[in-house]
């Protein structure tokens, strides 16, 4: 195959296929991956995604995967495109299924044709618990962004997600002006700072997992003017991540506080 190597590493578990990969994405197999493509045909197991008939989040299960090629006859098979259908059937109702077809092929390589639950469908469960700490407008943007890169809209989605991500480096950083050892030493300079580094002198005052991996927001420091749909798709899952790390945290304080208020106002009763 006239194509670039692919290590196993880089390519897709089939949960990443089937939650985290775009619709329309392509990846590339080779010698190197293709026992993850085998893994993918031959999977059996849950998928933990939305139930749309349920409304709630549920563990679909892959009972009998509809395959039973051996090895070598399988990459006879892709020399021309293989349509493959995944079904699994939630745990609570086994009549609710959730679907993803792939298309398979030795020179196209594997690409996600059909989802369902939609990934934006998937997503609304999260974006439920994430309403206590994120305004109207950015929740819209919230669901168009996965709107568009369930579609496989890449840069698209990426500007959405960017808004909300430097609302949320802006919460942090009015936080920190609050703070006069702070304001000290990074106050006067704040504001001419790439993104990668605002993140690095907030540190105090964001998730130490978004600190200590800045691939999760680096490229932001880049720009997205030039670069190609597929990276934006790669790109996707990381800036979401990096904004959920900071909304788990914003309800983390946020319960913290609601539970201590809930002390004070018991021990004041007890007190009367």
């Amino acid at each position: 195959m006239e194509q670039d190597q692919v290590s196993d590493n880089d390519f897709p578990t089939p949960d990443e296929f089937f939650l985290s990969v775009a619709m329309y994405e392509s990846r590339k197999w080779d010698d190197n991956s293709f026992s993850k493509v085998l893994s993918l045909c031959r999977f059996q197991g849950s998928i933990d995604t939305y139930c749309v008939e349920c409304k709630d989040r549920s563990l679909f299960v892959v009972e009998h995967p509809d395959f039973s090629a051996s090895r070598a006859d399988f990459r006879k098979t892709l020399q021309n495109p293989y349509i493959y259908v995944v079904q699994a059937r939630c745990s609570r109702v086994k009549q609710h299924i959730a679907c993803y077809v792939f298309r398979i092929h030795e020179k196209d390589g594997v690409t996600k044709i059909g989802q369902y639950p939609s990934a934006a469908d998937a997503a609304k469960q999260d974006l439920k618990k994430y309403r206590r700490v994120l305004n109207e407008e950015h929740q819209k943007g919230y669901t168009k962004a996965l709107g568009l890169f369930s579609h496989g809209v890449g840069a698209g989605s990426i500007v959405y997600l960017r808004k909300i991500f430097e609302h949320l480096i802006e919460e942090a950083h009015q936080e920190a002006s609050k703070d006069g050892v702070w304001m000290s030493a990074h106050g006067k300079d704040y504001l001419t700072l790439k993104m990668a580094n605002k993140v690095k002198v907030l540190k105090d005052f964001l998730p130490s997992d978004l600190v200590q991996h800045p691939k999760l927001y680096g490229f932001l420091s880049q720009g997205l003017h030039n670069r190609p749909e597929e990276e934006c798709l790669k790109l996707f899952p990381m800036l979401r991540l990096a904004i959920e790390f900071i909304l788990s945290q914003k309800l983390e304080v946020l319960d913290k506080q609601q539970r201590r208020e809930s002390l004070e106002k018991l021990l004041n009763s007890v007190q009367k």
